[in-house]
């Protein structure tokens, strides 16, 4: 009994002690110095304080940084606290909120209109081919051309990959029933501006461009000779930047028919070699009674059925290597049925746009409505497309 009592007392003395000494230091931590520097508050704290303190304001500073995010993300901004929110695995939907696209500003074309018939690229001696056919070497300078691909090759672009290319496709989904048109992308919005001030497409809204391909071409691949379709005002303006290449223009499918090894059994109608910078411009007959597509190879050997040898700086018999080709091809959807983004808003518009999205990604597939006689089927609006 006594010893209990005099461990009782001992403890409880042992407690009041402790207490005490904990009291006076964090007095000494609450009313010390204003000018008390972190080092010193933290000499005379706790070590069980210390941490705990510690513990709250990374609660805390986590909690703000959560809301912050949400926040953000409920007012569709972006930043580094929307990227934050984004999931670590998805690089491309935090690169989307992180960077927007490089803005492009092409020289302005101040002069008279582009006479295109100064381009007309003539028949080769002895062949006969489309008519209307136009090549303008270095339409846009290489400092313009570099900060169109930065553009096109932006980290948050959205490519549909194909078999023989990808592409992006801007400017609305084309479909039989009209467009359901979508604001293009600055750069390709300026690439359209300086065609209409050139005299390319007309000035008029119902006439400028309003829908690009932007077509990526590794060394080896092509596309199938096809036409572009009703879809489109019959005419089309290609800028090629990278690596050459030759277009052939076919007079049938027939015509163009591979043999072994993949090369054409018969020679094009006419060809064309697409120089980097260059534009090419074709209408008319051109666009609408030829066939016109892309060889597969790494390697093209010019014909003499290339028409623009002289405007190309090139010789027939030349061998010229392929690398990575980007290809804009601009052109002019007639049919507008509205705004894909008016149509979002139903069930029933987001269906729409859903499906003619779906529509133009399988007609601009390799081998989309063609048959193997070379003839449209009665049912099919499109071809497969460059």
């Amino acid at each position: 009994m006594g010893i209990g009592v005099v461990l009782f007392l001992s403890i409880n003395f042992s407690i009041r002690v402790t207490v005490s000494i904990w009291g006076e230091k964090k007095r000494s931590c609450r009313w010390g110095s204003k000018r008390r520097t972190r080092s010193d508050n933290d000499a005379c704290a706790c070590p069980a304080m210390s941490n705990t303190i510690d513990f709250a304001d990374m609660m805390k500073a986590e909690k703000e940084k959560r809301r912050a995010a949400c926040l953000a993300a409920k007012a569709g901004g972006a930043g580094p606290t929307a990227s934050a929110a984004a999931p670590a695995g998805d690089a491309r939907a935090a690169a989307r909120t992180t960077s927007a696209r490089p803005e492009v500003h092409l020289r302005r074309h101040d002069g008279p209109l582009l006479d295109l018939e100064a381009y007309r690229l003539a028949p080769s001696t002895g062949t006969a081919g489309p008519r209307n056919v136009f090549y303008v070497a270095d339409f846009v300078s290489a400092e313009e051309a570099a900060a169109i691909e930065a553009a096109t090759y932006w980290e948050g672009a959205e490519w549909v990959q194909l078999k023989r290319r990808r592409l992006q496709n801007c400017g609305g989904a084309p479909h039989p029933s009209g467009m359901l048109t979508e604001p293009l992308p600055q750069f390709l919005a300026e690439l359209g501006d300086k065609l209409a001030q050139c005299g390319v497409f007309g000035a008029a809204e119902g006439e400028r461009p309003n829908h690009v391909l932007l077509n990526e071409y590794e060394s080896g691949q092509g596309i199938m000779p096809h036409k572009d379709g009703p879809l489109y005002r019959p005419m089309v303006a290609i800028l090629s930047l990278g690596s050459p290449a030759v277009l052939d223009f076919w007079a049938s499918l027939a015509d163009s028919a591979c043999g072994a090894g993949g090369a054409s059994v018969r020679p094009p109608a006419r060809s064309v070699l697409c120089r980097p910078r260059s534009l090419l411009v074709f209408c008319g007959d051109a666009y609408e009674d030829y066939w016109h597509g892309i060889e597969q190879t790494k390697c093209d050997v010019l014909r003499p059925q290339l028409a623009n040898a002289s405007a190309a700086r090139a010789e027939v018999g030349e061998a010229i290597a392929r690398s990575t080709r980007l290809s804009l091809t601009v052109r002019h959807v007639v049919n507008i049925k509205g705004a894909a983004e008016d149509q979002r808003f139903t069930a029933e518009g987001r269906e729409q746009v859903a499906a003619n999205k779906a529509f133009i990604e399988k007609a601009i597939c390799d081998n989309s409505f063609r048959t193997g006689e070379g003839e449209r089927p009665a049912d099919g609006p499109l071809d497969a497309i460059d």
